[in-house]
Parts: structure tokens; sequence; C-alpha cells
């Protein structure tokens, strides 16, 4: 959007209730599992175009993680 919208827009009332209705939760984590995801679940021309945008971009992270995508 060429100006897209913004919390400061909206009037103080609402955004006091939105901010008094904000609950804390603390999650006790038991395990992680970790899960390699590089853009297997993509058509071969969406991976093409993620690969070639590493291979292409700075760090060597970038080129690391286009060799994962086959």
């Amino acid at each position: 959007m060429a100006a897209p919208w913004s919390v400061d827009d909206a009037p103080g009332d609402f955004t006091d209730r939105l901010v008094q209705a904000i609950v804390g939760v603390e999650i006790k984590i038991e395990a992680l599992t970790g899960k390699l995801k590089a853009s297997q679940n993509q058509p071969e021309k969406n991976r093409i175009g993620v690969k070639a945008g590493l291979e292409t971009g700075e760090g060597t992270q970038n080129r690391a993680m286009a060799q994962f995508i086959s």
C-alpha cells in the first residue's frame, strides 16, 4: 500500500482497550525438534529462483544454503 495503516492512526480508546486485552503466556519448553526446510516442497521453477538468488547474494551463508536446495 502506498500509505499503510499504522497503530498510531487508531483512536486512543481503541488501542487502550487492545492493550488491556493482552495476556502474557509462559510455556515451558521440554523438547525441541529441528527440521531442515530448503524449498523442497516448492515447484522446480521456484527452487531454481531461490537458489539463484542465494548464489548471487552476499555472504558465505547464502551460498551454503543454496547448496541445500536441489
